[in-house]
C-alpha cells in the first residue's frame, strides 16, 4: 500500500510539472490515462511535427483537394476518428470556436483531422461531414438543442451543427499521428515553425475556456516574438 501511495505521489509530482491537472481521486484506470498523457506530453511537447500529405474536404464543393494553406501563426488540430464517440461530441464547439477565428486565418487555423486514415476512409468522412450526426435519443436531441434526423432505419438522430468547417485527412497510412489507443480526442496547438507548444489529450467539452486561453496565449507569444525579431539587432 506504501508502494503504490510512493508511485502516485510520484506521478503526481511529474503531472504536476507538466501542467497536467491532477485528481483528487484515481483509480487504476484513471492513473492509466494521466500516465499516457504525460506521456504524450513528453513526446511531442516542443517537438516539430511533421504533418503528412493532406487533403481537405469542402462541405460547399462537395469536392476534395490537396490542402496547402501556408501555416498560420497558431495551428489548432483536432485529431478526431469516426470511432471515437467523445471526438464526435465535441466536434461541434471546436468547429464553433474555430467560426470566430474565420476571417483571421492567418493568425489561427483549426485542421479537423480525421486520424488515423486507414480507419477514417475518404468516402466515409466525405458522408460524415455531409451529414454529421450522432446517436440520440429524440428527447435528448432536443435538450441538447441539436437538430434532428430520421436516419434510414426510421430512428430520429441528433444532427450536428459543425459551422461549416472543412474535414482534413492524410490519404496514407504510414502519415498517421498518434490518435489515442484509448480513443479519446487529440487537440495540439502548433505555432508556425510546426513546432507543438501545447497538447489536450481527452474531451474539451468541458475546458472550452482553457482552450480558447491557450489559443490566445500562443498567439501573444507568437507576436512578441516576431515583433522582437523585426526589431532585435540590425534593425532600426
Amino acid at each position: 500500500m506504501r508502494i503504490q501511495r510512493w508511485r502516485f505521489e510520484w506521478v503526481g509530482a511529474l503531472l504536476w510539472l507538466c501542467g497536467v491537472p491532477l485528481l483528487a481521486q484515481a483509480d487504476g484506470t484513471q492513473l492509466a490515462e494521466l500516465q499516457e498523457e504525460v506521456s504524450l506530453h513528453r513526446s511531442l511537447l516542443h517537438k516539430r511535427l511533421a504533418l503528412p500529405t493532406l487533403h481537405s474536404f469542402s462541405s460547399a464543393t462537395r469536392a476534395w483537394r490537396p490542402y496547402a494553406a501556408k501555416p498560420a501563426r497558431v495551428r489548432v488540430i483536432s485529431l478526431w476518428s469516426l470511432h471515437c464517440q467523445p471526438c464526435v461530441d465535441e466536434l461541434p464547439m471546436l468547429t464553433g470556436i474555430a467560426k470566430k477565428w474565420r476571417s483571421q486565418a492567418h493568425d489561427v487555423q483549426f485542421l479537423f483531422l480525421a486520424d488515423p486514415p486507414d480507419e477514417n476512409p475518404q468516402q466515409d468522412v466525405q458522408e460524415f461531414w455531409l451529414r454529421p450526426h450522432v446517436a440520440r435519443l429524440a428527447e435528448r436531441c432536443r435538450s441538447e438543442k441539436l437538430g434532428i434526423w430520421a436516419a434510414p432505419s426510421g430512428q430520429p438522430v441528433c444532427m450536428l451543427d459543425l459551422h461549416q468547417a472543412d474535414a482534413v485527412r492524410s490519404p496514407a497510412v504510414d502519415g498517421k499521428l498518434p490518435l489515442s489507443k484509448a480513443i479519446r480526442p487529440l487537440t495540439l496547438l502548433v505555432d508556425e515553425a510546426g513546432v507543438v507548444r501545447d497538447v489536450f489529450l481527452g474531451s474539451l467539452l468541458q475546458r472550452s475556456k482553457q482552450l480558447e486561453d491557450a489559443i490566445d496565449n500562443l498567439l501573444k507569444a507568437t507576436r512578441a516574438g516576431a515583433s522582437a525579431s523585426r526589431h532585435g539587432p540590425g534593425h532600426s
